[in-house]
């Protein structure tokens, strides 16, 4: 289920939200121009691995700095592919400039940066012993949604569900929608949550 076009109209062009994803692009391009063994130790040293900072002593193991918290910041402007990025910055489009309307370019881009390194730290304590690394803009982008959902409840958003070859189109209140989107990754997060438990410390 895509995202299309939503019925939100706004007054201003939105140069934050076109800026962030024009920031992530440049980001991805950066990291996938990297060679093989360097764009590994690229995603080490700015992606969130939890266990570097639960687990010193296994970061430190394996040459990784333990005590820099920087990747709090910067996993928000990574991806782990083409399709990663893409699906995140066209749910960005979608739903941020109607919210960076109503809060002004600053007071939106605090509020997008707070939600991904809010989602970050929850990611980080809740998965205390991954060493998997963490990344993207997921986080942030909920926090943008659910501002939307919070401010437009009653406005409908275009989706389209492909079935096989064929593509339907229908319009959803944005409640629904992005109520179900979040129940969604609700499932997802806890079936990674299962699996982490499941996983020996490291």
């Amino acid at each position: 289920m895509f995202p299309i076009s939503t019925t939100v109209a706004t007054r201003y062009a939105p140069l934050v939200t076109w800026s962030l994803v024009l920031v992530n692009v440049f980001v991805f391009l950066i990291e996938w121009s990297l060679p093989g063994s360097a764009r590994e130790q690229f995603i080490e040293h700015y992606a969130l691995i939890p266990a570097r900072f639960f687990y010193p002593g296994w970061a430190t193991a394996n040459g990784i700095e333990s005590g820099l918290y920087l990747p709090f910041i910067t996993n928000v402007f990574l991806h782990g592919g083409w399709l990663h990025l893409i699906l995140n910055m066209w749910t960005l489009v979608i739903f941020g400039p109607a919210i960076e309307d109503r809060l002004g370019g600053t007071g939106y881009l605090l509020f997008y940066m707070l939600c991904g390194i809010g989602a970050s730290a929850a990611h980080a304590y809740v998965n205390a012993s991954s060493t998997i690394p963490s990344l993207g803009a997921s986080g942030a982008i909920a926090g943008v949604m659910g501002a939307y959902m919070r401010l437009f409840p009653l406005s409908r958003i275009l989706v389209m569900i492909p079935i096989f070859i064929f593509p339907f189109f229908f319009e959803l209140y944005a409640a629904f929608f992005v109520g179900l989107w979040f129940f969604l990754q609700l499932i997802q997060g806890l079936g990674s949550l299962m699996t982490g438990m499941m996983d020996p410390n490291p």
